[in-house]
């Protein structure tokens, strides 16, 4: 079960990046990353109206709970929100996106340390296809030398702020991964996603409050990408409580093969033969991680 509500969260979510670059051309970078949040909200408020019953951990606090909810807010939730939509910003969707690809080869690593998950053959194995899908991403600076596409990458802002992203999500799948084993998928969500708003709030109140109109200019949009944020979060959240962590993590990044093809098709983004296969060699190394491991 967790399998398939892991792959339903990467195809909802694969709409979201095709959104938020678009929203990037009207609406200040700080303001779209707390709306998302903001304006997801009232969905997480839905599950717990009929179910009162989900609120049970907050009555009974746990100190694990409450140690993710404060990583996440406070550390991984600003450090994404800043160096994500600096990316979407400077450079294409279809390139900076599978960067984040190399996530579950990084929660694999620390999942296998904090929550005894091993990888095996097949594991590692995939790891290697997601490394060569990387590495194809810019094969056509190939004949300037075999690192040539590695050196590119590097050289590359918008993907060195995409790479710091990875990182943090990676470490926050094992983090949200701790937090709704000591509570459950919705109420985690619910008061995660309330810090977060917070917490986002005096970022975006220092940084951009010139541009605060804009959460009532554009709240239809927002409103819209608020469920989107909120819907695939959920299935996330719920298919952590069962699966491991970097296998969770490896499907719900399958979202990048879907969101190339949006970039390719609706925003007309360049290189798409060469982006489409390096995203079919990085979800060959998801679906090994996941089916074979």
């Amino acid at each position: 079960m967790w399998f398939f509500l892991a792959l339903l969260s990467a195809l909802i979510y694969s709409s979201r990046g095709i959104l938020e670059k678009k929203a990037l051309i009207n609406v200040d970078k700080y303001i779209l990353g707390y709306a998302v949040r903001l304006f997801a909200l009232p969905f997480f408020l839905i599950p717990i109206l009929f179910s009162p019953e989900l609120l049970e951990p907050i009555l009974h606090p746990n100190p694990n709970f409450w140690f993710s909810i404060i990583v996440v807010s406070f550390i991984n939730a600003p450090i994404e929100t800043i160096f994500y939509y600096k990316a979407l910003k400077e450079e294409e969707l279809t390139t900076v996106l599978p960067i984040l690809s190399f996530g579950p080869a990084i929660t694999l690593i620390i999942g296998s340390f904090t929550l005894k998950e091993i990888p095996d053959f097949f594991g590692l194995l995939g790891i290697l296809l997601i490394v060569t899908g990387i590495y194809t991403i810019k094969m056509k600076h190939i004949r300037s030398g075999i690192l040539e596409p590695f050196k590119h990458l590097v050289r590359n802002r918008a993907i060195q702020f995409m790479f710091i992203v990875m990182l943090s999500q990676a470490v926050g799948v094992v983090v949200d991964k701790n937090g709704v084993a000591h509570s459950n998928a919705f109420v985690y969500a619910l008061v995660n996603y309330f810090i977060i708003s917070i917490t986002l709030f005096f970022l975006v109140f220092f940084k951009a409050r010139n541009h605060l109109k804009q959460l009532i200019t554009h709240s239809g949009s927002f409103l819209l990408l608020g469920f989107i944020v909120a819907t695939y979060t959920l299935f996330y959240l719920m298919a952590l409580q069962t699966g491991f962590a970097a296998y969770v993590s490896a499907i719900k990044n399958s979202y990048i093969l879907f969101s190339v093809l949006l970039g390719i098709f609706l925003l007309r983004e360049t290189e798409g033969k060469q982006k489409i296969i390096s995203a079919l060699i990085i979800v060959a190394g998801l679906i090994f991680l996941k089916l074979f491991s």
